[in-house]
């Protein structure tokens, strides 16, 4: 069981601050936590958004599955610059950028590491195409960094021997979203993870990569996955890249497809947003010659995962809603074992209560 208590207060658009308290009963020693779960500081100076502090980062287009950094990676110590809006180049084309810098918690293979989070996007018309890198390094016993060697570690990589003297674990990829009026709103996005960069193009796209391309209206979304072959592992860094044990992006893992049906469903002011996935991770061995192709060496049974699910919410007046969750896992030939089976639940309710508050009270934010 846990309680959380939101609060958060500004003066204008300027500057805001908010924190989140997290209290949890019955963790892994028994006993009571009380977590600072968010703790941040916002402020706007002109065109430049700033912030400093604990918060979740989420980068990417706006989609169900992020494989650069979505929500699934918990709250990150960080600060981060962004335009306030994107700026206009024309009146068809605008840009925007955003640079985190944080520190990842821990387990690490090296106590310490940093994140170095680049991303901007241009929009034309009703097109949007995003760029993105994702930069791990520094932490204590790592190789050491000048100032000047962390910037130019941001174009090139000073060691990449992947050895324990590599100076850096990398991913960039690319996204694209599309809305499409004349089809009802409709909103395809495609994302491209790579896992580092490589010579071999072509080989890279087809094992050492990942790749989201989803579909979504109001009421229905459907997507599908595929990830890299050491999607979100690098060496000598065993963690690859994860905060807190969790990784970063989409927690699917390497070497693995999925699909996934969602729909929403609103029905007398509650909603609610039924789902189902099935996914398929794979257990085949490659080699990763540098230079040279990625090469499949052998293979292996593979894992099945199918699921079911829902979510929704349900008004109870006054500024209350509760907000339950179930889901149910089938696992055939579960950790690749043939004949192996399990069967996963979930379930989770939260009871959520927004006060109203008016504008004037924390100062017009």
């Amino acid at each position: 069981a846990a309680a959380e208590l939101d609060t958060a207060g500004g003066y204008g658009p300027w500057a805001d601050a908010a924190i989140r308290l997290r209290a949890e009963v019955g963790t892994a020693d028994r006993d009571t936590a009380l977590v600072v779960d968010r703790a941040y500081a916002h402020a706007e100076l002109g065109p430049i958004a700033a912030e400093i502090g604990r918060d979740v980062v989420v980068l990417g287009p706006e989609a169900p599955t992020l494989v650069g950094w979505s929500a699934s990676a918990p709250p990150l110590d960080h600060v981060r610059l962004s335009g306030v809006r994107p700026l206009a180049l024309s009146e068809r084309v605008h840009v925007n950028a955003v640079y985190v810098l944080g520190r990842l918690a821990a387990p690490q293979t090296y106590p310490g590491d940093l994140v170095s989070i680049a991303r901007a996007q241009v929009d034309i018309d009703r097109i949007s195409l995003g760029v993105m890198q994702l930069l791990q390094l520094g932490g204590d016993g790592a190789p050491g960094f000048s100032f000047w060697d962390f910037v130019l570690e941001h174009v090139r990589r000073r060691d990449p021997s992947a050895s324990p003297s590599d100076s850096s674990n990398r991913r960039v990829g690319l996204d694209l979203a599309a809305h499409l009026d004349a089809l009802g709103g409709m909103r395809i996005t495609y994302q491209l993870m790579f896992e580092d960069l490589r010579h071999e193009i072509v080989s890279a796209v087809r094992y050492d990569a990942d790749h989201v391309l989803g579909v979504q209206t109001r009421w229905l979304t459907v997507e599908w996955q595929r990830t890299g072959v050491r999607s979100y592992e690098h060496t000598p860094r065993l963690t690859g890249f994860t905060s807190g044990g969790r990784i970063v992006g989409d927690p699917l893992g390497p070497a693995a497809q999925a699909v996934l049906v969602a729909g929403r469903i609103a029905v007398r002011g509650c909603m609610a947003m039924p789902w189902a996935e099935v996914a398929r991770l794979a257990s085949d061995t490659y080699t990763f010659p540098d230079p040279g192709p990625v090469t499949r060496t052998g293979s292996g049974p593979a894992e099945l995962r199918f699921r079911i699910g829902a979510r929704g919410r349900v008004p109870l007046g006054e500024g209350l809603a509760i907000e339950p969750e179930v889901a149910l896992e089938d696992v055939e030939r579960a950790a690749f074992v043939p004949g192996a089976r399990h069967v996963n639940a979930l379930f989770r309710a939260a009871l959520v209560w927004r006060p109203s508050t008016s504008a004037s009270t924390i100062g017009g934010r």
